[in-house]
């Protein structure tokens, strides 16, 4: 619920809103985040049985990494597109 309540504000996002606006919704989507996660690696975890416990913990790893590489990427991407049209 955090998540989606921080990720609505992101959306809303505009060139008029402070800093401290945007960096509070970060923030919230940071803790959303915060919460989710022990829960799903746990279950993930479980899901599998003890031998396999090193595999699976290094494949959700190598796709958490993958995801926040992308996701810094896709986001530098989308700055440099609109970087004419931020204001100075």
């Amino acid at each position: 619920m955090i998540i989606a309540l921080a990720f609505v504000g992101l959306l809303l996002v505009g060139v008029q809103w402070l800093p401290v606006i945007v960096t509070g919704c970060l923030f919230l989507f940071g803790i959303g985040g915060g919460y989710f996660q022990p829960a799903n690696i746990s279950t993930i975890m479980q899901s599998g049985s003890t031998s396999n416990q090193g595999t699976i913990g290094s494949l959700q790893r190598m796709i958490q990494n993958i995801a926040i590489a992308n996701g810094t990427a896709i986001g530098s991407t989308l700055i440099n597109l609109t970087a004419p049209n931020l204001p100075r």
